[in-house]
């Protein structure tokens, strides 16, 4: 598996349960297999997060750095740099000629607690001869709830017990027990 991340500009919710089909599961009493996801669908969160994804790429488009620091977790060191606007526009056009095209329906792959969220595709254009793609979209969660741009990371295989593209298995998805995702706090910067 290839995997290619965007670094982006960048605590108790109501909606902090997975729902798998029909059944309400709480985080912590999941047992899901490593290449399982808990499917949200349209639920609150996964709209909210959306939302903030599709003003990000607006604002993105716009060159509106105000607004991409306000849907940002973290900024891009040549973004905070004022000496560097011209870099940061070039970065911000190329993530929305990157995400622009992206399609809500197609992450229907949603995991999320009070200080995450992962939307995921399954990997498209996969087949048994040919390898897929699959874009994973990461928020973090402000303390007021509101996601916040993270990253996004493309992986280039297929999903297998040995080769994720991101872990939300709630078994082994937080290894030093901090609260924070591995796949999430990979990215913070230091």
């Amino acid at each position: 598996m290839v995997v290619f991340g965007v670094f982006f500009f960048g605590n108790s919710s109501a909606d902090d349960r997975i729902l798998n089909g029909s059944k309400l599961l709480l985080p912590f009493s999941l047992s899901l297999s490593e290449t399982q996801w808990p499917s949200l669908g349209s639920t609150f969160t996964s709209t909210v997060a959306w939302s903030t994804f599709q003003d990000y790429i607006k604002a993105a488009k716009n060159h509106d750095l105000e607004t991409v620091k306000k849907l940002s977790y973290q900024l891009s060191a040549t973004c905070a740099n004022p000496e560097k606007s011209a870099d940061c526009n070039l970065l911000m056009d190329g993530v929305y000629n990157l995400a622009s095209s992206f399609r809500q329906e197609d992450f229907k792959n949603v995991a999320f607690d009070d200080r995450q969220i992962i939307m995921a595709t399954d990997y498209l254009g996969s087949s048994e001869n040919l390898d897929g793609a699959k874009t994973a979209i990461l928020f973090v969660k402000s303390e007021s709830g509101q996601p916040q741009l993270l990253s996004i990371k493309f992986c280039f295989g297929q999903d297998s017990m040995s080769n994720l593209c991101v872990n939300t298995n709630p078994v082994s998805r937080d290894s030093d027990q901090d609260g924070w995702w591995d796949d999430v706090e990979s990215l913070f910067y230091k």
